[in-house]
């Protein structure tokens, strides 16, 4: 809520409470006056009936306009949060579709010079195909955490080492970065090949983004845990908060640290992961000790038993 709403939001609220007091004293201070006119027990023990009759009923209204009053505030906070929340994710998302078309233009302007290599044209060509995969898989979020459509989809066998390293191929060949992956023995998993590209990617592109300037590659690992397998993406970067763990996986909602990063992203990504996963039995948790100590997103699938 900004200040200056808040501020007088604040002052209302204590102008009419002040209000109230001030008409008890006034109806106290009139019985009172009207027993001495009359100078009788009567009178007296009618004013002092009248002052806990009014006493009484005050402590009542105050206690239900202060409950109004705090119902009021945090109906007006909640909005003002979505409306920033909204506001930030329109701008975000005008960048994260920017920056895909950005790199196609480039890569177009490219192609035009007639001198180019065809290993160089190659490159160029792959690395626009991918910004245009990027741009289409940025619509499909969007669409995705707005439809209330089933998700539901065939499910199909495959190595779990082959998924992290395609996944891995697509954000190096968009961005210039250290990802450390050792694959393991053949991992097969059960589920839908495209939602399962589509989690870890989110998780990955998350990783790197809050890693920020820090030293140490993103290093992913392969566990298997009780018929499941586990992918561990671990990241040295700004890590969360308990109060940001929790909220993680919410629609629009971002750190006070997420919120001066760029990109900064659109707010969507972890929410489609929780989508994702709890539609096809998958699960998925952020572990972090704390500002500055990197988070580790965990995702595990159920092992697909070899014969």
């Amino acid at each position: 809520m900004r200040v200056s709403a808040r501020f007088s939001f604040i002052a209302l609220s204590l102008l009419a409470s002040m209000q109230m007091l001030w008409w008890a004293h006034l109806i106290m201070s009139q019985q009172s006056l009207i027993a001495e006119l009359i100078n009788s027990p009567l009178a007296f023990e009618k004013a002092r009936t009248y002052h806990l009759m009014i006493f009484a009923e005050g402590v009542f209204f105050f206690g239900v306009l202060s409950f109004g009053i705090w119902m009021a505030y945090k109906s007006l906070a909640k909005e003002l949060k979505l409306q920033r929340s909204h506001s930030d994710f329109l701008s975000a998302i005008t960048h994260e579709l920017k920056t895909p078309i950005t790199n196609v233009r480039l890569c177009l302007d490219t192609l035009e010079r007639s001198h180019l290599p065809e290993e160089t044209k190659t490159r160029y060509i792959q690395r626009a195909q991918l910004a245009v995969d990027k741009l289409v898989e940025e619509v499909e979020t969007i669409l995705a955490i707005s439809s209330k459509n089933n998700l539901a989809r065939d499910k199909q066998v495959f190595d779990l080492n082959d998924l992290i390293s395609t996944v891995i191929q697509e954000t190096q060949i968009l961005k210039n970065t250290q990802i450390v992956f050792k694959k393991e023995n053949p991992q097969l998993i059960a589920a839908p090949y495209e939602e399962s590209r589509l989690i870890l990617r989110n998780l990955l592109d998350n990783a790197l983004k809050y890693s920020g300037d820090s030293s140490g590659a993103v290093n992913i690992q392969l566990q298997s845990e009780k018929n499941r397998v586990v992918a561990k993406i671990i990241d040295n970067g700004i890590g969360l908060t308990t109060e940001e763990a929790a909220h993680a996986f919410e629609p629009f909602y971002r750190g006070e640290d997420g919120r001066k990063l760029d990109p900064t992203g659109t707010g969507l990504g972890l929410p489609l992961v929780r989508r994702l996963a709890d539609a096809f039995g998958i699960e998925i948790s952020l572990n972090s000790k704390g500002r500055g100590f990197g988070t580790t997103a965990n995702v595990s699938w159920p092992a697909e038993k070899t014969i």
